[in-house]
């Protein structure tokens, strides 16, 4: 009597799991009833089916930045009520296979071996169709999508490293005119330094007039060549340089095509 017992709430629980599921409850299932999920979604009925033609999802963007991660964003579907993701060491998904269910477009897959190449696509499931749950008259849920384009990504084997020069730097030291560096910085003038992560910059003077600067090389290094618009320096010509960052200060060692040279010193703002 007690096994029967145990099997009818056994039983039971496995009912309303399915039911959570179908409703789109998947965060506040536990683990063993997650696996449910995967065979709900294979045995609907394909999409093509329903629709009469082929159909599958696209990616918005999928890449790793962490140990044995990847960040996978799919492209919004209003009728999708949860992705189903497959990650393989194969593009023929046959080794090292993982699964991952989510109601999100935007997830992370962790526990990837890091350092490998994964292959990883994925499909949508769903109960309603352009916001209706019938199509022609039919009942067209549950469905699930063709398999989405593959992705291959490379797990990263360590995190990646932050670029030292990216951000906003404030003058406190310049060999050309240091003196209105101090003046300016004891009575609220500012001048700031830049350096986003595209490669681009942007340098704002004494007077709050904005520059823009041509820089390059800078990408995850502690230092990098520029070029800053002569305006700045009041010179006649475009100006290059190299900055490299020690610490919290970046030094800017600048030389005109007239053959002047100067440095600037810069401290995190």
């Amino acid at each position: 009597m007690k096994a029967l017992a145990k099997s009818r709430k056994a039983i039971v629980a496995l009912v309303m799991a399915i039911a959570l599921v179908a409703v789109g409850y998947v965060a506040a299932l536990p683990k063993s009833a997650e696996a449910l999920t995967a065979g709900q979604i294979a045995s609907s009925q394909p999409i093509s089916y329903v629709l009469g033609q082929p159909w599958a999802p696209s990616w918005h963007n999928c890449y790793s930045t962490a140990k044995g991660c990847a960040v996978l964003k799919t492209k919004y579907d209003q009728d999708c009520d949860m992705h189903e993701f497959q990650a393989a060491l194969d593009p023929s998904f046959t080794k090292g296979v993982k699964w991952l269910t989510s109601t999100l477009d935007n997830v992370s897959s962790r526990g990837l071996v890091p350092g490998k190449t994964y292959y990883i696509r994925f499909r949508n499931y769903g109960d309603t169709i352009n916001g209706s749950s019938y199509v022609g008259g039919n009942l067209c849920g549950p469905w699930v999508s063709n398999w989405s384009a593959t992705k291959a990504v490379k797990t990263c084997y360590s995190p990646k490293k932050k670029n030292k020069l990216v951000g906003k730097w404030k003058l406190v030291k310049s060999s050309y005119n240091n003196a209105m560096v101090k003046y300016n910085n004891r009575h609220g003038g500012k001048f700031i330094l830049t350096l986003k992560k595209n490669g681009k910059g942007l340098m704002k003077d004494f007077g709050r007039n904005r520059y823009k600067v041509a820089s390059w090389g800078i990408t995850g290094k502690k230092k990098g060549n520029l070029s800053v618009p002569s305006l700045v320096m009041g010179g006649s010509a475009a100006e290059y340089g190299t900055a490299k960052v020690s610490g919290k200060k970046l030094v800017l060692k600048m030389k005109t095509n007239s053959g002047k040279t100067y440095s600037m010193t810069f401290k995190r703002k």
